[in-house]
């Protein structure tokens, strides 16, 4: 708790801290608003229109279709988590908190905690949204897809986690925030040469793709239907494992580089 009132006596008056999570909760509304009321169609031989994309945003279907918006607009918030690490050490508070009794292992949690606080808190916004689009919707509440919601925290802790990795190592917030947009736009690009060049196919094992793999493309079941793709597809445990691995490794390679740095 010292080091989690610690991260909010830091954050409670920085305006852009708010500006992003305020972008992140808007954005994610307006987008899950705006396909819920879209008919994205396409004409049938005879006459009619059929639905591409999913906006069945009932009871369960809520969840999975939220789910991968989620990851679109979390991008706002690994942003606030790359300004306020790297402001560290642009204001050399770190050395301060150091010699006011922290240890490294300590500023190195304050982070961990902020990153857990930031990922409940899109979750609750998550978990409003749900609700809010669900009991609006025709089906009855049921407990039937909420696993999703332990998928969006799983994603949640990759992406907030591989962001905080990043500020740690690249210590200036324009350039790390470069990177993750950079990385964010172009992994899909790099699995893609990677499998034409070795043929191999690696999406399932990239940092941030495995978590991404935890909520389809909302397609609609007519649709799905219709292109019916043969083949096994992974199964949901193994980018859960992924993920989880991908956050320890982050951890890990934070804490090695901070006890190795000259602060």
């Amino acid at each position: 708790m010292k080091l989690l009132k610690l991260e909010w006596y830091k954050l409670k008056s920085y305006r852009t801290f708010y500006v992003l999570l305020g972008l992140f909760t808007v954005f994610f509304v307006l987008i899950n608003y705006g396909m819920l009321e879209s008919q994205f169609g396409v004409q049938t031989s005879g006459g009619g229109s059929i639905n591409v994309l999913s906006n069945n945003y009932s009871f369960p279907e809520v969840w999975a279709n939220l789910g991968y918006y989620y990851g679109w607009m979390m991008i706002f918030v690994c942003i606030a988590v790359v300004i306020s690490i790297t402001n560290e050490f642009r204001y050399r508070t770190h050395r301060q908190n150091i010699i006011d009794g922290l240890s490294r292992n300590d500023f190195l949690h304050s982070k961990v905690w902020l990153v857990l606080g930031l990922n409940v808190v899109m979750l609750l916004i998550y978990l409003m949204a749900g609700f809010v689009f669900g009991f609006a919707g025709d089906n009855e509440f049921t407990t039937d897809g909420m696993e999703n919601v332990f998928y969006a925290f799983v994603m949640g802790m990759n992406y907030l986690g591989f962001s905080a990795m990043l500020a740690f190592l690249l210590k200036r917030s324009g350039l790390a925030i470069t990177l993750l947009l950079a990385f964010v736009v172009f992994e899909n690009v790099i699995i893609k040469l990677i499998q034409k060049f070795t043929e191999l196919d690696l999406s399932d094992y990239f940092p941030l793709e495995c978590s991404d793999s935890l909520f389809e493309f909302p397609l609609s079941q007519t649709t799905k239907m219709a292109i019916a793709q043969g083949g096994e597809a992974t199964p949901v445990l193994t980018y859960i494992v992924i993920s989880l691995v991908y956050v320890a490794l982050y951890y890990g390679v934070v804490r090695w580089k901070l006890s190795k740095a000259d602060l």
